[in-house]
């Protein structure tokens, strides 16, 4: 998925960011939510969906049926609550990736609690560091910090990235981990990346389309398909 978070400048924005960074930061102990009939703990100092605003629309896309039978990757896959769904709804395989290791323990533990051993896995890394080069996949969601800045931990990691090195990376690594044509990537971007990372997906191979769009109070995201020409 790409996020494209259109009234995405300003001190409010920062505010709101912060907030719920705060509210992350609030949790001492695993909080456990019930979602779509299926229980998930997410542990302190690790990525929540059930908090940050994108994660609702995350929630929503791995219900879609469109991944019955799929191999995905999920980039920034947090407490696994996604990947599992997502394993849930159909996948053949998901794989998680995550630079927190607490993030990586926290999706193991989900997915074992879910009796989803077998048809998921998590790795600790950064993007497509911890997938061999020979890997495809028919769905790739990256769901990365979408907010230019130095982060100060490893869960402001998941709200900030300098200069959006990350998805720039991703985007530009994208292509080799397709599986055909008839696979898609979803990343995460916020308007800071303003036409920036479009123009660099289409100077990549690849063609992007709008596919939904989500309107909050103080931000806008536009859901943006990627796929191989």
């Amino acid at each position: 998925m790409i996020w494209r978070a259109m009234r995405s400048e300003g001190p409010a924005v920062a505010q709101r960011i912060k907030a719920v960074i705060d509210l992350h930061r609030s949790v001492s102990e695993p909080v456990i939510s019930i979602h779509a009939g299926h229980r998930f703990e997410v542990d302190p100092g690790v990525f929540s969906p059930f908090i940050a605003p994108s994660g609702s629309v995350g929630l929503a896309f791995s219900a879609i049926p469109g991944l019955r039978g799929k191999r995905v990757l999920d980039i920034g896959c947090g407490s696994g609550v996604i990947a599992c769904m997502m394993a849930l709804s159909g996948a053949e395989r998901v794989v998680g990736v995550d630079i927190n290791p607490a993030a990586v323990a926290n999706a193991k533990r989900n997915a074992s609690n879910l009796g989803l051993d077998e048809l998921t896995s998590f790795r600790e890394g950064r993007l497509f560091d911890p997938i061999s080069q020979f890997e495809q996949f028919d769905v790739i969601m990256a769901d990365l910090p979408f907010t230019p800045g130095e982060p100060a931990d490893m869960l402001e990691a998941a709200f900030y990235d300098p200069g959006l090195t990350s998805i720039r990376e991703l985007v530009a690594s994208l292509p080799n981990h397709l599986q055909d044509q008839q696979a898609k990537g979803f990343i995460c971007l916020s308007g800071f990346g303003g036409e920036e990372i479009p123009k660099q997906i289409k100077a990549e191979g690849m063609r992007h389309h709008s596919f939904l769009r989500l309107d909050l109070e103080w931000m806008s995201f536009d859901l943006l398909r990627v796929s191989l020409k």
